[in-house]
């Protein structure tokens, strides 16, 4: 089933870390229709890369809620999704390099009380990335091997929500419909 509600932290810029989280999610659970920024500050920049944290949230076309998270200043890359399910909870941490789950136990801690037990996790190691990315764009010119990933028309959808927080939290914190601000900005 679906999740009742995801939340992801991310560090290193909007159009950075956040784009790549957007990505993913439009891949797992179809369109945002919804946007809209939480920050009561103005969007903050990240020193190293001057794209801005911004704390926002998504509905997706089936209703999927994601809640988004930017941190700012962290001598650390922060990449961690949380899907919320109604009796289960998994984690994907370091950008997915490290996956737990866990699931509802009665009694765990206290009596009459539901709780998440842990049923472990696992961590891949250190992960290669450009050399897998490069690998698959060789087999796709040599071979004609479709190239699995985000296409042109997702990517522009990633770069309309993240034009969407960022419209948002500009006007302090105001709704964005996604098709509403898509359409007005073919216009343009």
């Amino acid at each position: 089933g679906l999740p009742r509600k995801i939340i992801l932290r991310y560090g290193r810029g909007l159009f950075n870390y956040a784009s790549h989280m957007i990505d993913l999610l439009m891949q797992w659970f179809g369109p945002i229709v919804t946007v809209q920024s939480h920050d009561r500050r103005p969007a903050s920049n990240d020193k190293s890369e001057g794209d801005p944290n911004i704390d926002f949230w998504c509905r997706f076309q089936n209703g999927v809620e994601a809640v988004f998270i930017g941190l700012d200043d962290l001598d650390y890359d922060q990449f961690d999704i949380e899907l919320y399910f109604a009796d289960r909870r998994l984690s994907y941490l370091s950008g997915g390099a490290e996956q737990r789950s866990w699931h509802g136990e009665a009694d765990l801690f206290y009596q009459g009380y539901n709780h998440l037990a842990e049923n472990g996790g696992a961590s891949i190691g250190q992960i290669g990335g450009f050399r897998e990315l490069y690998h698959n764009i060789r087999q796709h010119l040599e071979f004609g091997q479709t190239l699995a990933g985000c296409d042109g028309v997702g990517a522009v959808l990633v770069q309309a929500v993240l034009a969407a927080a960022v419209r948002s939290a500009e006007d302090g914190g105001t709704l964005i419909e996604l098709n509403d601000y898509i359409e007005r900005h073919k216009k343009r």
